[in-house]
């Protein structure tokens, strides 16, 4: 009786284990068809996926091995519709392209974002971007986050591009909506030409500027990412070539002047109001400027200048100034660059440019001091930095001090102020050691019998020169200027 039931047991043991091995082996070969499946789907062998599907379904019954079955019949039809939807885009066949890619499966993630972007161009391409526009409104629920702002980039820009040249306020705010979905307006030609558009029609509207040449820039003052600010500078008109600027902010359909050099009302803006540097005139024919605002110097070296000896040097005139948008401290953020040419006896005496560059506060809605440099784009005279702490080396420093000392040579002499600086001349007349000197000077008729007498103070020594120029002229043309040394 013991026998026989070790047997059973045997037996039993024999017949699970056999079993078991047989659903081993099942689950296996299942694994391995589903895995192989999977792989042949990534790379769209769709038919080989199908086959394979079906070998794993003989070894088990698996409801998701059926769903996959089903979605593969899905793909292979959305790729047919896709392929073909291509094909006719391609073609210019828009209306059919739109028709078929519209039948592109939202579970194809390989085509369907695609396809929707490609619906987007046909619709614009037939001008019909109505169209497109309910068309993405009712397939917002079918993209992800990701998704939609590709697609509603395409619509909007799209939208734009629909819209330049015809109503480019429209055009705008399509372009500056498209940039918030990623859309590159920055770098864009029609969102640039359509900004200084609408930006000319403002200017123009305010300003008369609609028969005057201008140059147009689109700038970033005020730190947003997005370019819309619009700075519109006139030609330079006249001996001091004087410019005016005129500076949006657009956003959408709206837009707010934050700069204007002047108007016909006579307002001027208070940046033209302050002299942001200085010069002062040293020997040897340099110039040194510096500022009030900055710690910065620099030395402009005219030595080379032509026909020195003709009359002394003084800085009297200016042309400018001229505007443009820079990034001086490369942040991003524009800078508002004025410039200003620097002349001598006259216009065409070229010294250097001198630059001020004022910073937009956009929470402020003011223009702040932030630089000055003085350069010469022409290299006609070398420009140099001083050091921070330079400081000439002069007896007479300021042009009180000048008149003060010549106060104790002449009596009642309040009248003159020195409040011009010269560097003196190497004509053939001047005194040997004050030629290329700098000096306080001034001009007087008065208690002179009507004779042309001009004083300089010496910055150097301190000395006070008293120059006729009623003389006669040289066979050159020359003044024969006499020069005397005041005791």
């Amino acid at each position: 009786m013991k026998k026989k039931r070790l047997i059973s047991i045997i037996i039993l043991i024999a017949v699970v284990c056999i079993f078991s091995v047989y659903k081993y082996n099942e689950f296996q070969h299942f694994g391995k068809y589903v895995k192989a499946a999977n792989k042949c789907v990534e790379e769209e062998k769709y038919n080989e996926a199908i086959q394979l599907y079906n070998k794993a379904l003989i070894n088990k019954n698996d409801y998701s091995v059926r769903a996959s079955i089903e979605k593969i019949k899905k793909l292979i039809t959305s790729k047919q519709f896709y392929l073909k939807g291509k094909q006719q885009f391609d073609q210019k066949q828009y209306s059919n392209a739109i028709e078929d890619l519209k039948k592109v499966w939202s579970e194809d993630k390989k085509r369907y974002l695609t396809s929707q972007t490609d619906i987007i161009e046909s619709y614009y391409n037939l001008g019909d971007m109505d169209s497109a526009d309910k068309y993405v409104n009712s397939i917002k629920n079918l993209l992800k986050e990701s998704e939609v702002a590709q697609v509603m980039q395409k619509l909007y820009a799209r939208q734009g591009d629909f819209n330049f040249n015809k109503d480019n306020e429209k055009a705008v705010d399509f372009y500056q909506k498209a940039w918030k979905y990623g859309y590159d307006a920055n770098n864009s030609d029609n969102y640039a030409n359509a900004m200084f558009s609408v930006a000319e029609d403002i200017c123009d509207s305010q300003f008369n500027t609609g028969d005057i040449a201008t140059t147009r820039y689109l700038s970033n003052f005020d730190g947003n990412d997005l370019y819309d600010n619009v700075m519109i500078t006139t030609k330079p008109v006249g001996s001091g070539g004087y410019s005016e600027c005129y500076i949006y902010k657009i956003t959408g359909r709206n837009y707010t002047n934050i700069f204007k050099s002047s108007d016909s009302s006579g307002y001027v803006n208070p940046v033209l109001n302050n002299k942001y540097y200085n010069s002062k005139l040293m020997d040897n024919f340099k110039i040194m400027f510096y500022s009030s605002y900055s710690s910065k110097k620099y030395l402009v070296d005219i030595s080379s200048r032509e026909s020195p000896s003709i009359s002394n040097f003084s800085i009297q005139n200016s042309q400018g100034p001229n505007w443009k948008p820079v990034d001086t401290d490369n942040d991003g953020i524009d800078e508002l660059e004025m410039n200003v040419y620097l002349d001598g006896t006259s216009h065409g005496d070229y010294v250097t440019d001198a630059n001020t560059y004022f910073k937009y506060d956009a929470s402020k809605k003011s223009w702040n001091f932030k630089d000055y440099s003085i350069e010469n784009p022409s290299k006609k005279y070398p420009v140099s930095k001083l050091d921070d702490n330079f400081k000439p080396d002069f007896k007479v420093d300021s042009s009180e001090q000048a008149a003060d000392i010549f106060k104790t040579k002449v009596e009642n002499s309040d009248n003159l102020k020195f409040e011009s600086e010269y560097i003196i001349s190497k004509g053939e007349n001047v005194p040997a050691g004050i030629a290329g000197k700098a000096a306080y000077g001034d001009f007087s008729s008065e208690n002179t019998g009507g004779a042309s007498i001009s004083y300089y103070v010496i910055k150097s020594t301190g000395q006070v020169y008293e120059c006729d120029t009623t003389t006669d002229y040289d066979m050159n043309g020359q003044s024969q200027y006499e020069w005397t040394l005041m005791k």
